[in-house]
C-alpha cells in the first residue's frame, strides 16, 4: 500500500516514461497484485491510480502494461464478491481488448516496415519498429512465465460481454500477425527452437541462452532474431486460446 501511495502521490510530478524508478515502482506493484487479491483488489479502488492505468496516455505509451493491468483489474472485479459498477468492468473490458489489439497491430506494422528498410532510415524509426516488437514479446513472455496472468487473458476473453466477438478478434488479431511474419524478410526456414541451420536438434543450453536473450529485451538484437521470438510468442498465445476453446466446448457438452 505504501508504493501505491508513492506512485500515485507523484503522477503529477513526474511522467510514467520519464523514470525508471517510477517504472520499477509499478512492476513491483504488478508482482504483488499477482500474489495477492486483497492487494490486487485494493490497488483497483484507489482512484488516482485506476485512472492512469485505465488511460489512452498510458495504453498508447506502454500498451504492454496497459493490457496486463487491465487483464489483472479486469479479472478482480469480475470475480468480487461484492456487487460492481458495469461501467467500471466495461472500461477495462475496453482497456484489455483495446491494448492486446494494439500491441499485435505495431508489432504487424514493425514486421512489414522491416521488410521496406533502406540505408536512410533514421535510428529514430529503427527503434520505433524494434520497440513494437518488443512490446509484443514483453506481453507473450509474462503470460508464459505467469499462469496466472495467462490464466486471466484466456478466461477473461470467454466472460466478457462480447464474447465471440472477443474470442475471435484476439484469435484474428495473431493470425494477422502470423501473416506478416509468414510475408516477412525474416521469416525462418524451419520452426524456431526445433532445428538449427545446420538441421540439427538445439540443445538444453543453447534454448536457454536464446530465452534469456529475449526475456531481458534490453540488449541489441537484430530484425530477424526479434522476429522469430516474435512467432513464438504468436504460436504459445494461439495454443493457449485453442486450449482455452477446447475447456469450453467440453463443458458445453458436459
Amino acid at each position: 500500500r505504501e508504493i501505491v501511495l508513492l506512485y500515485t502521490c507523484t503522477l503529477d510530478m513526474v511522467p510514467y516514461s520519464s523514470t525508471s524508478l517510477r517504472k520499477r515502482l509499478l512492476f513491483s506493484l504488478f508482482a504483488f497484485c499477482v500474489q495477492s487479491e486483497d492487494l490486487c483488489q485494493y490497488a483497483s479502488r484507489v482512484p488516482a491510480l485506476a485512472k492512469e492505468l485505465s488511460s489512452l496516455t498510458f495504453l498508447h505509451s506502454n500498451p504492454p502494461d496497459a493490457t496486463l493491468w487491465a487483464i489483472l483489474f479486469f479479472t478482480s472485479f469480475a470475480t468480487a464478491t461484492k456487487k460492481n459498477k458495469p461501467g467500471i468492468l466495461q472500461s477495462w473490458e475496453t482497456v484489455f481488448l483495446n491494448g492486446f489489439s494494439h500491441l499485435c497491430e505495431k508489432a504487424s506494422l514493425g514486421i512489414l516496415s522491416n521488410n521496406n528498410t533502406t540505408s536512410v532510415d533514421n535510428e529514430n524509426e529503427h527503434e520505433q519498429k524494434d520497440s513494437s516488437l518488443k512490446n509484443f514479446l514483453r506481453f507473450s513472455k509474462c503470460l508464459e512465465s505467469c499462469p496466472k496472468i495467462a490464466q486471466d487473458w484466456s478466461n477473461s476473453l470467454t466472460s466478457l460481454s462480447t464474447t465471440t466477438t472477443s474470442l475471435e478478434q484476439a484469435k484474428q488479431s495473431l493470425l494477422d500477425l502470423n501473416n506478416a511474419l509468414t510475408d516477412s524478410a525474416y521469416a525462418p526456414s524451419c520452426p524456431p527452437g526445433e532445428q538449427t541451420s545446420e538441421g540439427k536438434q538445439q540443445s538444453h543450453h543453447e534454448k536457454r541462452k536464446e530465452k534469456e536473450k529475449v526475456t531481458t529485451l534490453s540488449l541489441s538484437v537484430g530484425p530477424g532474431e526479434l522476429a522469430i521470438s516474435v512467432r513464438r510468442g504468436v504460436k504459445n498465445l494461439s495454443l493457449l486460446l485453442q486450449s482455452q476453446r477446447s475447456v469450453g466446448l467440453s463443458s458445453k457438452t458436459d
